[in-house]
């Protein structure tokens, strides 16, 4: 497992060290696959990442695999702290949606999160405004949370 948290620094121009203190990972276009995104779900499990209130991974190679073990991980509670979930340009499809939904319904899962971006890459089918509200509403605390997804990159 040492190896792969090597590797995905690595790959985010990052050392391991910033990485666990980390409050922000802005990595987009990094090509992080759903390996890179398992790694982050596990060091997530270890609360090794409960300080993060920002996790930008847009425009990467993520699909659904790497979002069901990023959301498994966040279903858990072991980033509370996540205020922003920016998983725009990956290839995010029903089963993906399905898990961050379920995330979202988890009681005191996401207490803290406001922003979540899932449009999918280019030339691929983007989530349709009602497929987002559906996700919106899938939350346990579905009023606060119908501001949650962003219109970026959503088509009415």
């Amino acid at each position: 497992e040492n190896r792969g948290v090597r590797s995905l620094c690595a790959k985010a121009g990052s050392t391991c060290a910033a990485l666990l203190v980390a409050t922000r990972l802005v990595w987009g276009q990094r090509s992080l696959s759903d390996a890179d995104a398992a790694v982050l779900a596990s060091l997530a499990r270890r609360k090794q990442l409960e300080r993060l209130t920002y996790l930008g991974l847009p425009q990467n190679r993520i699909s659904d695999g790497g979002v069901c073990a990023l959301a498994a991980a966040l279903r858990g509670g072991s980033m509370r702290r996540l205020k922003v979930l920016d998983l725009s340009g990956n290839r995010v499809g029903a089963e993906g949606r399905r898990a961050l939904g379920n995330a979202l319904e988890a009681p005191g899962a996401l207490p803290s999160l406001i922003s979540l971006s899932l449009n999918n890459a280019a030339g691929e089918r983007r989530l349709t405004f009602e497929e987002a509200k559906v996700l919106a509403q899938q939350s346990a605390h579905a009023q606060r949370h119908k501001r949650l997804l962003s219109a970026k990159g959503l088509v009415p």
